[in-house]
């Protein structure tokens, strides 16, 4: 394995011996980097089609042709750049192996950007909520509904 430290990230290259005859082991590398690639679309709780958006695609099919059962593709080194640029908290090695954490360990006072933007959506939600109650006991106290 040679690895490279690319922006922060890790990025590592295999070079692995390749048998072309062994087609079970290539088979084997197809469906691991589907469910690689299933995994991380789950854990960051978006779609193919997002995902392919967010990451500048100008198609869906990059992401599809790796994810579908009938899919031949691979995540390539072009890919994994994508995803980890985009989303820095994953971890190249899980994109490359399927080993270990699908995200970076962080410390629990670290709130991810999805997150704050829940949390900073929460004070309009609490002003609309509280004026529907306001208007509910206006209409409960002058019998109105």
């Amino acid at each position: 394995m040679l690895f490279l430290i690319c922006k922060g990230a890790y990025y590592f290259h295999f070079f692995r011996q390749s048998n072309i005859s062994n087609t079970k082991t290539m088979e084997e590398n197809k469906i691991k980097d589907k469910e690689i690639l299933k995994n991380v679309i789950e854990a960051l709780h978006t779609n193919p089609k997002r995902l392919s958006e967010d990451l500048g695609y100008k198609s869906h099919n990059s992401i599809y042709n790796i994810t579908t059962d009938t899919g031949t593709g691979k995540i390539t080194p072009n890919l994994a750049e994508r995803l980890i640029n985009k989303f820095p908290d994953l971890r190249a090695e899980y994109l490359y192996t399927g080993k270990g954490e699908i995200f970076i360990d962080k410390k629990d006072d670290n709130i991810d950007s999805k997150t704050l933007d829940s949390l900073r959506e929460i004070p309009d939600l609490l002003r609309e909520n509280n004026y529907l109650l306001k208007k509910l006991i206006f209409l409960i106290e002058n019998k109105n509904f």
